[in-house]
């Protein structure tokens, strides 16, 4: 781990050097990112932010087009905190994507297997994770308006040390959309996920019912909304993953309630685009007989409510280079504020964030 005492540009070389072997015959891309940014809150990687932090990554992607497309990808990322390195870590992706999604069929379809590994820099960490995934999806247009769609996702996660964090999840989404002559869009979708752990076989699973609605107003403006109604399936998972984790995240815990979600993306003068996101929620959570016995701060709860919203906004730019160097340079530039409230003053927070990132798109 000497590599996270290098300057910059050294660790940039060093993530350079797994990518050396491409097919000639296949559509390579080839992109790095420099960025950085500060969270007033530090729920350790809950939210994937520290307070101030820096964040490099490489991407790769090989691109066949025949018969059918074959897409191999390599991303490293190396995210480091102001605080200390037991969450400075390392993030790498390694997957394989075979789809077929011609504009002039009607059915589409595509697998993709990738594999991620999550390393943190300080040796004595015990949170190193490694995820498989597995994602199948399909769709068929009835007709060019009307659209059916499912997707298939199959989730691996185990961790170096803590057994009792490790599960299983299957995910299960339909979704049908309807595109009128006025430009404005549709969707109605119904998603069962179950998920496992492994000690003890603790399981607990939720049906999510979704609404939508995406309306272009002009050239340059679209709007899109939607409405989320989530129904707890119940069960529990192992009583030592709530002294691991806080909690504080809907992640871990079935929840029913309610989620909506409103953003605006807009091109503006110099091509500039814009994107204003707006979410709000409503989540009751229910506490089992056998988690109160356990939790002596739980005893006298049977559950608790949490509202809250979430408003983000974001300005990126890409400049095309016609020189050797690169074929493109991206900027963005992200900032908002979470909030949530809670009848136990436990799981009340409220984050305020910015972020910006540079990207050369080499190849």
């Amino acid at each position: 781990m000497r590599l996270l005492k290098l300057p910059l540009w050294l660790r940039l070389a060093f993530l350079f050097s797994p990518i050396g072997f491409v097919s000639g015959q296949a559509y390579q891309n080839l992109s790095v990112n420099v960025g950085g940014g500060y969270a007033a809150n530090l729920y350790a990687d809950s939210f994937n932010v520290g307070n101030s932090y820096l964040i490099n990554n490489v991407a790769f992607s090989s691109t066949n087009f025949e018969p059918a497309h074959l897409k191999l990808y390599y991303s490293v990322s190396y995210m480091e905190h102001n605080t200390n390195d037991v969450i400075n870590n390392f993030f790498q992706v390694l997957g394989a994507n075979l789809y077929r999604r011609d504009k002039a069929q009607r059915f589409k379809w595509g697998i993709d297997l990738f594999g991620a590994v999550k390393n943190y820099a300080d040796g004595n960490s015990d949170f190193n994770n490694y995820r498989l995934f597995l994602v199948a999806d399909a769709a068929y247009y009835v007709s060019p308006a009307i659209q059916i769609k499912g997707v298939y996702r199959d989730t691996r996660s185990k961790f170096l040390h803590f057994e009792s964090l490790d599960y299983l999840e299957h995910r299960l989404e339909s979704e049908g959309s309807l595109t009128l002559p006025s430009r404005t869009t549709i969707r109605c979708s119904a998603t069962y996920t179950n998920r496992m752990f492994d000690e003890d076989s603790r399981r607990f699973d939720w049906v999510e019912i979704e609404l939508g609605a995406s309306q272009s107003i002009d050239i340059r403006t679209g709007a899109s909304l939607s409405i989320q109604r989530r129904f707890s399936g119940g069960g529990t998972r192992p009583i030592s993953t709530y002294f691991i984790l806080s909690g504080i995240t809907p992640y871990w815990d079935p929840w029913d309630g309610y989620q909506g979600e409103l953003s605006i993306k807009r091109i503006l003068p110099f091509a500039v685009v814009s994107k204003t996101w707006f979410g709000y929620w409503i989540r009751e959570f229910s506490y089992d007989q056998l988690l109160r016995e356990r939790l002596r701060w739980l005893f006298s709860r049977t559950g608790r409510t949490d509202d809250g919203y979430a408003v983000k906004l974001g300005l990126s730019r890409q400049f095309n280079l016609a020189w050797s160097v690169g074929r493109a340079i991206a900027i963005s530039l992200n900032g908002g504020y979470l909030w949530n409230n809670s009848d136990d003053p436990f799981y009340e927070y409220d984050n305020y964030f910015i972020d910006a990132n540079l990207e050369l798109r080499l190849f």
